[in-house]
């Protein structure tokens, strides 16, 4: 599976490098800055990876802005250790994203799409959580 780990700052690193250790994750850290999803939009492109089968991982605070930007990149997935903007779950819902957020070791809470998470994927979201 591929992840990419947007606001990457000494949390984002830490998952980033044990992801990377299982060797089941292809990771990509972005930097911590308001152009992170950018970042990650024109790494994706020059690299030709297709994000639409990847999720895109949140250290921070979900905003309408870095939905907005997943929907861009063809994203199907967002994973956030925080919760989300109310105007951020209703983007998501409306652009077909699945939200996960208050992602934790001991489980998570799908605020959009939850009916698409198949055991499989809560083992993931767990993992990376």
């Amino acid at each position: 599976m591929k992840v990419a780990i947007v606001g990457a700052g000494l949390i984002g690193h830490t998952i980033a490098h044990m992801l990377r250790e299982t060797g089941d994750y292809e990771v990509v850290a972005m930097d911590r800055d308001q152009h992170a999803l950018d970042k990650l939009a024109g790494a994706l492109a020059q690299g030709k990876i297709a994000a639409s089968e990847g999720m895109v991982l949140l250290t921070s605070r979900v905003s309408v802005e870095m939905v907005q930007k997943t929907a861009a990149i063809g994203a199907p997935v967002m994973v956030a250790i925080s919760a989300p903007t109310a105007l951020a779950v209703r983007t998501a819902e409306t652009a077909g994203i699945t939200l996960i957020a208050i992602a934790r070791s001991d489980g998570y809470e799908a605020f959009t799409h939850g009916e698409r998470i198949s055991a499989a994927i809560a083992t993931e979201v767990a993992d990376v959580a």
